[in-house]
């Protein structure tokens, strides 16, 4: 029932079927151009404030982080999984997003329910450089109420949830890089 009642959220909040952030009556930070350009990445862009819920995690090399510790950046939060064929597809134009950005952009990837130990094995095999939290308790994921993998939210520097990718995308696109390296200069 739970996670019926959180997709409804999810689902609510991304078609802008009305409700706002009650602690917020602020508009998402997003031009009729960035709709269109997310729209065209198959970006999904809420139509109410959502803010991204904090959480507190361990990085894979034991590194103690919170959301909030990337305030000023913006964040690609991804979630997925060593067994997930659509993930791996896409991880290789995340590791490019992550070096090409010039620190600007985080990605911050969120294996769900493996343990660090599965992900260790996968790394030696994979090397990918941006940071990986191995939520083996599956906390973060039921806080954004994960469902399907891959799934990846932006977030803006500000810790406004500004898109929602539901599936595998080129995320070393130019334009897409450009677009959430801009959102630095625009918000601060």
């Amino acid at each position: 029932m739970i996670r019926f009642i959180a997709f409804l959220l999810g689902l609510v909040l991304f078609t802008g079927s009305g409700l706002a952030h009650e602690d917020h009556q602020h508009s998402v930070p997003l031009s009729e151009d960035d709709r269109v350009l997310l729209k065209e990445y198959r970006i999904d862009a809420p139509f109410t404030f959502i803010e991204a819920h904090d959480f507190s995690a361990a990085l894979m090399d034991g590194t103690a982080i919170e959301l909030t510790d990337y305030h000023g950046k913006v964040v690609v939060l991804n979630f997925w999984a060593t067994w997930c064929t659509p993930c791996l597809k896409e991880m290789p134009d995340l590791e490019e997003l992550w070096n090409d950005s010039g620190g600007k952009v985080v990605v911050l990837a969120i294996s769900m329910g493996e343990t660090e130990e599965k992900i260790r094995k996968f790394l030696k095999k994979h090397h990918f450089s941006f940071p990986i939290i191995a939520d083996t308790d599956m906390k973060i994921v039921q806080l954004y109420g994960v469902k399907n993998l891959p799934i990846t939210y932006l977030v803006d520097p500000d810790g406004v949830i500004i898109g929602r990718a539901i599936g595998p995308r080129d995320w070393a696109k130019l334009e897409l890089v450009e677009f959430l390296k801009s959102r630095i200069s625009s918000n601060n």
